[in-house]
């Protein structure tokens, strides 16, 4: 009887205990919750300040601001965009994927609507949302790869990521903010894959990272990433049916959705595209090498291929376009176009730091404790680190594709700083109270030093980021589309071809796309010819109004003279504020529409000019000129 009554004691006690842990493990997972909620909360009130302005940031979300308003008046995009690329116009269908498009306007027309919301302010605050959304994902990629201390630690960093938080700010509506978190779902669904050996999870993979090919041209990077990780994975001797059943499904899977969009109608002739999936078949059949002749045949095999194909593709002469140049920056000076864009320069030192802030000091702990253990989900992450890390050093806007690799990266390094610090060894209760009460005050500094500063520079960012569109130029779109021929034709550098297509409802001859770079060329040699030749290329075009911006023109004069070919130094000469016309200058008709007082274009009427800036004894920063068709002609004649 006693001993009986020991074994029920001893069993409702251990019961009890069981109860107490599964108690404490509900109230440490609420914890997470709620952090992850507070986390979500600051990325979404860092993106949503900008809204205050009520204007669209940027210059292609105009674009985009323009599609959305076609679906939601008319049920679909226009097959043709007249107002772009006059005479021609644009094939939207063949040079704009379509998902982030239709996703803003159903999203309005089944929310935001309903909540009365405008479309314009649905618009702009719309990608605070996504943005902040890519939290959730952000905290399952570090909870997969290392710990659910890692996960929370990496959806902070990436809130407050300067990269990731520029180009997902109410009002910069561009493709980043869906394709990003489209990105960062099959990132977490492939790891997931991986890891349970689910060809499931694969598929979900695919069908997110189809999604992003449908939103971004991105994508292209990550499948890249993607096959780089199966390729370390034979290089090293640890590829085995995992990394085959996670990757080789998301890739085809992602591809075939992709070929749905006449955008990417050809994209399996991409390089980057062709060789991702080229190397994950490869690695199938290295795979199946190494299963039956051992692991060091198949890496064998595998780099002949790669060494073959390599060969086959320099002597076919592959053209790898916008992405050689990311690979090789030295190469850059080739496009002069690619190089004017301010967002595919390389960056400098000081905006490395600006960028990564105070968790860069963290990469090479987080790096080396990857490298140390080694499993698959570290090979995936140290790939994605590195490879970004690298393009972003030598084009700017891969840095929105480093900032949720560089937040796990250092947020590893970080945790285990932490960990370290929180342990005290046994002893004397007086040294060790002491001991505690000193690593918690270091903890407490290091955990402040590396989040504090992020988030304030964040929120400065958030304050300082503002419309790139000025009032001057907002009253002249506004007076053009009151005071011109709806069938006008308005010629201006490509920089203002969406705020004229969007505000002004009026036709353009280049724009941002950049789709024709020979016609931005053929512009650009006009503006830096004498009047009269320069003149004639726009009467090719059919241009009826040419619209400058003086401040930003005498600024960007030396790059929009480089998409020509022109040496912009042998005509005019900036020293500091200064600015001088040589002899060889003064019958250019770039510098003729900049002081049309001081150098009286003879082809062109200035009929308004916008804002008090004063520049060449004239007032006005934006100016409005007419050609003079009827004195062109007639002295043709």
């Amino acid at each position: 009887m006693g001993m009986h009554t020991y074994w029920v004691i001893k069993l409702n006690r251990e019961g009890s205990g069981d109860k107490r842990k599964k108690e404490k493990e509900e109230k440490r997972k609420l914890g997470y919750v709620l952090l992850l909620f507070l986390v979500f909360c600051l990325a979404f009130y860092l993106r949503q300040i900008p809204r205050h302005y009520g204007e669209i940031i940027g210059m292609d979300p105009y674009f985009h601001f323009r599609m959305v308003e076609e679906i939601v008046r008319n049920g679909h995009r226009p097959e043709i965009d007249v107002l772009s690329y006059h005479p021609e116009g644009r094939i939207v269908p063949y040079t704009s994927p379509p998902l982030l498009h239709y996703t803003i306007a159903y999203s309005y027309l089944l929310v935001g609507s309903k909540l009365g919301f405008t479309l314009k302010e649905f618009f702009i605050l719309f990608p605070s949302i996504l943005g902040a959304l890519c939290v959730f994902p952000m905290y399952s990629i570090g909870k997969e790869i290392w710990s659910r201390e890692v996960g929370l630690l990496s959806s902070f960093f990436l809130a407050v990521s300067p990269p990731h938080l520029i180009r997902t700010l109410a009002g910069f509506n561009d493709k980043e903010s869906l394709g990003g978190l489209l990105m960062l779902v099959s990132v977490y669904l492939l790891i997931k894959s991986y890891k349970n050996c689910s060809i499931k999870y694969s598929i979900l993979s695919g069908i997110f990272l189809g999604g992003m090919a449908l939103t971004w041209g991105a994508f292209r990077s990550v499948f890249l990433i993607f096959s780089a990780f199966l390729s370390l994975m034979v290089l090293l001797k640890k590829l085995d049916k995992r990394g085959v059943y996670s990757v080789t499904p998301s890739l085809t899977i992602a591809l075939v959705i992709s070929l749905t969009s006449q955008k990417w109608r050809y994209v399996y002739t991409d390089p980057l595209v062709f060789s991702s999936i080229f190397i994950s078949y490869l690695s199938i059949l290295a795979y199946l090498i190494g299963k039956k002749y051992g692991k060091e045949y198949s890496r064998l095999f595998f780099l002949v291929s790669i060494f073959a194909a390599g060969l086959v593709s320099l002597l076919i002469g592959v053209n790898l376009s916008k992405f050689y140049y990311m690979i090789n920056p030295l190469a850059r000076e080739e496009s002069p176009l690619f190089s004017s864009i301010a967002e595919h320069q390389p960056i400098t030192y000081r905006e490395w730091y600006v960028r990564t802030f105070s968790i860069c000091f963290l990469f090479p702990l987080g790096v080396f404790l990857l490298m140390k253990r080694r499993r698959g989900e570290d090979l995936f992450l140290l790939t994605w680190f590195l490879l970004t890390i690298y393009s972003a050093a030598s084009t700017a806007r891969i840095s929105f594709l480093l900032a949720p690799s560089a937040a796990v990266v250092s947020s590893i390094a970080l945790e285990k700083l932490l960990v370290n610090l929180s342990r005290v060894k046994e002893g004397d209760k007086s040294r060790i109270k002491k001991e505690k009460m000193a690593r918690y005050i270091i903890l407490v500094l290091l955990l402040v030093s590396f989040t504090l500063p992020p988030s304030i520079i964040a929120l400065q960012i958030s304050y300082t980021r503002t419309p790139e569109i000025t009032s001057e130029w907002i009253e002249a779109l506004n007076w053009i589309k009151r005071n011109t021929p709806e069938d006008s034709v308005i010629l201006a550098w490509w920089d203002y071809g969406y705020w004229i297509q969007t505000l002004a409802n009026r036709r353009t001859v280049i724009d941002p796309s950049n789709l024709k770079p020979s016609r931005n060329a053929e512009i650009s040699r006009a503006l830096f010819s004498p009047e009269k030749e320069g003149i004639e290329v726009f009467l090719k075009y059919e241009a009826d109004y040419v619209l400058i911006d003086r401040y930003w023109e005498l600024r960007k004069g030396p790059p929009i003279a480089s998409v020509g070919g022109v040496d912009f130094y042998r005509y005019f000469e900036i020293t500091g504020e200064e600015f001088n016309v040589k002899e060889s200058g003064k019958d250019l008709l770039y510098i003729k529409m900049i002081c049309p007082e001081v150098f009286h274009p003879e082809y062109l009427e200035l009929v308004r000019s916008f804002g008090e800036w004063e520049f060449c004894n004239s007032k006005g920063r934006v100016l409005l000129y007419r050609l003079r068709k009827e004195e062109i002609v007639g002295k043709q004649s």
